[in-house]
């Protein structure tokens, strides 16, 4: 009798303890991680010459979204005002707060298409996807977004492709860069 008393106390102690783990939030020791180190520099965007650069600041117009981030914004001679190229960085302070915010994003920008012409998945991103739209009035090229979830962080790169000054191709790359930076940052920081 003693020892079935003892079993299920054991069961039960483990139970609880599964699902206590269950529903604590995963949270990430993430607070002191410079999150600018994370962004791109004008260096990685092709036809350098032809960019102003704006930023890098912690602006964000999405409420939705945290306001701990960090964002760079770059603006091409052609259209110096708008259709910008962008980076930004989002940070949370648990993992399921970061799955909420990327499936928001997929949500918001989701719905375009994924270009034949594209070949990267990131292998150290959690999940990852791009999203390219045409069809906006009086411009006559794509908007291409891909977005990442690395643990509690979020990074979007976003680009129009302006002929001649920025290519899918060039796009590829430069989110190559960004998730090779991340994958590189990120495991020193946990």
């Amino acid at each position: 009798m003693k020892h079935h008393r003892k079993t299920f106390l054991l069961f039960l102690e483990f139970f609880l303890l599964v699902l206590s783990g269950c529903s604590q939030p995963q949270s990430c020791e993430t607070s002191s991680f410079d999150l600018y180190q994370m962004l791109i520099s004008i260096d990685e965007i092709p036809f350098a010459e032809t960019w102003t650069v704006r930023g890098p600041d912690n602006f964000s117009i999405d409420q939705k979204r945290t306001a701990d981030l960090a964002d760079i914004t770059f603006l091409s001679d052609l259209y110096p005002t708008y259709l910008p190229t962008y980076q930004t960085v989002f940070r949370y302070q648990t993992i399921e707060e970061a799955k909420r915010d990327y499936i928001y994003v997929n949500n918001k920008y989701g719905d375009g298409q994924l270009p034949e012409e594209w070949t990267f998945s990131s292998e150290i991103a959690d999940e990852n996807f791009i999203s390219c739209k045409e069809g906006y009035p009086e411009i006559d090229f794509p908007l291409c977004r891909w977005v990442a979830r690395y643990d509690c962080f979020v990074v979007e790169f976003g680009s129009w492709l302006i002929i001649d000054r920025i290519s899918l191709l060039d796009m590829e790359n430069i989110v190559r860069e960004i998730d090779q930076k991340v994958g590189e940052l990120i495991p020193d920081n946990y």
